[in-house]
């Protein structure tokens, strides 16, 4: 499983931005990144997702935290530019002022 969506190309026939949308509008409607939405308002670092994610994934996914955290850190970051940012310094991932026409 790939962070980036830069090697995922979309159904023949179908353009990239609207694949992106799509994909966006789907993350958007799930309950967990809901979840991680609320969290990333004051700032989620981390260690906070990790605890989020072992308590929301089954068991014998646990010793993937770490690597689902980078996918969907990824992924939101991909599909919701301005929305999301990563503060490297502390590895955060925040949750800005949307903008106008932003998803």
């Amino acid at each position: 499983m790939s962070g980036s969506t830069s090697r995922c190309k979309p159904p023949r026939g179908l353009d990239r931005e609207i694949f992106d949308e799509y994909l966006a509008g789907i993350l958007q409607h799930m309950p967990l990144v809901s979840e991680l939405d609320q969290l990333a308002q004051n700032g989620l670092s981390d260690n906070k997702a990790y605890e989020l994610l072992t308590d929301r994934l089954p068991s014998d996914q646990h010793k993937s935290v770490q690597q689902v955290w980078a996918v969907l850190k990824a992924w939101l970051t991909h599909f919701f530019p301005r929305v999301y940012r990563i503060e490297t310094a502390q590895e955060t991932l925040v949750r800005g002022r949307r903008l106008n026409g932003s998803r």
